[in-house]
């Protein structure tokens, strides 16, 4: 087979595979856009995506980690490829450490081997148009029906609800209407994975399945990607980023995926409307899910795209746990015991530092179907069942690794996106070794530790309301109000301290864990004192003089200083973790 040159191969309709589209960050801090053949050329040489973005970064993410399963995952002879000869040399994988030594060979190689992926992407050259009559990119042909959207609603950027229009958006007049092909197919991928719930079925639809009730039951909710606590890794370029999220093995590390089977592999793309599927059993489809039917629409002339049409694509039946899913933190639902828990994604608070649940990065020491789990989330990403599993293998070294989320919140029972969000802590890959089990531990008791010195503050907000005027049922809202800002003042405070003390961390350091915790308990106290002491100066002689309140039916006197020395008197009860 022959590999794809750069030249342009007989179509002015915007090929994926050799046309500039994906926004990178390279070494020298400069922005470029490449094509997907580039992209994969260069991955060693570049330091990670930089679209418009990060939530648009994870979309694009997910597309190239969908082509190397496709590439070096099982085919459908059942076979592999072989990484150094090629397609013509097949190879028989049948065990789990036969692919963890798999990807180890491809992690050391510190680049990936070009022609092996130019050679598969060659065999599929006529599905990555994104123009075409049968086989448009990541859309249905012909698209003739569903709602349609200006461009602007496709561009994240500029997304706007219908009462809720943008300020200062970063177009204007007929700009703000039309894409240029390379940010159209960044986008498409980005609606097709974060789309809100406004697309209507169409009367075809409606007429299919006339009941209203049955209809609900066929919503396919929010874009994949938008149902998500998405999660990834972090490498020290493109490459690595990659590698650390090509995770060859499902769940928790016990078998292999099946046949890969992408969306451009398809003989005709699926066009049916709202479409309930299964949980699929290898990577790149799930990689590469048609959560919409879309369809471009183009100004040919101008080489601009100025609308598209949208329909409900894909989902999984209701009640199918997705654990093929690697890239998410999980929730428990329903009943408690271990016979009916269920799980099901847990989406990200965009209000919440990601540190705030540091235990769901690290791996769980107990069975995750534990009914002991001592208030931890008791299932791990995939994602950080993998990396442990190869950080065991002492593939990884003593590095430094990241983690990054990326999302999208919505409102209106995702009727509408109503805010992009992202966020990324690093430390220490020995944090995620077997051999640190109870450093580990002992570190992941901080995080409680700091949340009521938190509420300390909370408290403190609280009583000087009180103190300052804010008393039964009328004063309730702003006491609640001022605890709750208290308590985000005090998370945000916290934040950079603990990002930096964290990334500190080296079980082989000669400071012993305990000296580190110590150390952060001392740092953590002395900040959430000094807010303290600015919230009683900002109620000032008000509240210092006080407010009689009832509590229990007895009357109280509460002051600014009988509530900072209840605040003082309830850190000091909080010895360190």
């Amino acid at each position: 087979m022959t590999a794809i040159s750069d030249a342009t191969i007989d179509s002015t309709e915007f090929n994926l595979l050799i046309e500039p589209w994906i926004k990178v960050l390279r070494e020298d801090g400069s922005t470029d856009e490449l094509s997907l053949l580039e992209v994969f050329r260069e991955a060693d040489k570049l330091i990670s995506l930089a679209g418009e973005m990060k939530a648009q970064d994870m979309a694009v993410l997910r597309l190239l980690l969908a082509i190397l399963h496709a590439v070096f995952g099982k085919q459908e002879d059942g076979m592999y490829v072989s990484l150094t000869s090629g397609a013509e040399v097949r190879l028989r994988i049948k065990t789990v450490a036969d692919m963890l030594n798999r990807w180890e060979e491809l992690w050391r190689m510190k680049k990936f081997p070009f022609e092996i992926i130019s050679d598969y992407l060659g065999k599929y050259r006529d599905r990555f148009w994104l123009f075409h009559p049968t086989h448009p990119f990541y859309q249905v042909p012909d698209g003739k029906r569903g709602t349609s959207y200006p461009a602007a609603k496709l561009n994240g950027e500029l997304a706007e609800s219908n009462n809720k229009l943008r300020l200062f958006a970063n177009r204007s007049k007929e700009y703000k209407h039309q894409l240029e092909y390379s940010e159209a197919a960044r986008w498409l991928l980005y609606i097709n994975a974060y789309d809100d719930t406004s697309g209507k079925p169409t009367a075809e639809f409606r007429q299919m399945i006339p009941d209203a009730t049955e209809r609900s039951k066929r919503s396919p909710g929010a874009g994949w990607l938008g149902q998500l606590g998405l999660l990834s890794a972090k490498g020290n370029n493109l490459f690595e980023t990659l590698m650390l999220n090509f995770v060859l093995v499902t769940d928790f590390g016990d078998r292999l995926w099946g046949v890969e089977k992408p969306v451009w592999a398809r003989e005709n793309p699926k066009t049916e409307e709202r479409t309930p599927i299964n949980v699929p059993d290898n990577a790149s489809e799930l990689l590469t899910i048609q959560s919409r039917r879309l369809f471009l629409i183009r100004d040919q002339e101008a080489s601009v795209v100025n609308e598209y049409l949208l329909v409900g694509g894909d989902f999984f039946y209701k009640d199918q746990e997705c654990f093929a899913e690697q890239m998410t933190m999980w929730q428990a639902t329903g009943a408690k015991s271990l016979n009916e828990r269920s799980y099901r994604p847990k989406r990200h608070d965009p209000s919440r530092q990601m540190w705030r649940d540091l235990s769901s990065l690290l791996p769980i020491v107990k069975d995750y179907a534990s009914e002991k789990t001592d208030g931890r989330p008791n299932r791990n990403p995939g994602i950080v069942n993998w990396l442990a599993t190869i950080q065991n293998r002492g593939i990884l070294g003593e590095r430094q690794i990241g983690y990054e989320i990326a999302g999208v919140s919505y409102a209106d029972k995702d009727f509408y996106a109503e805010n992009n969000f992202s966020d990324e802590i690093t430390m220490s890959v020995l944090l995620l070794g077997d051999e640190y089990e109870e450093y580990r531990e002992r570190i992941l008791a901080v995080l409680p530790w700091t949340e009521k010195i938190v509420e300390c503050l909370s408290s403190l907000a609280w009583n000087l309301a009180i103190a300052g005027g804010s008393i039964g049922e009328n004063g309730k809202k702003r006491r609640i109000d001022a605890a709750e800002i208290a308590r985000q003042e005090g998370y945000f405070q916290l934040d950079i301290p603990f990002r930096n003390w964290l990334e500190s961390l080296n079980p082989k350091s000669e400071l012993s864990v305990e000296a580190s915790i110590a150390s952060w308990a001392k740092q953590a106290r002395s900040i959430i004192r000094s807010i303290g002491r600015d919230l009683v100066r900002i109620e000032g002689m008000n509240a210092f003089t006080g407010r009689e309140y009832e509590e229990q039916k007895k009357k109280k006197l509460m002051t600014s200083p009988k509530a900072y020395n209840i605040f003082i008197s309830s850190i000091r009860k909080q010895s360190n973790p």
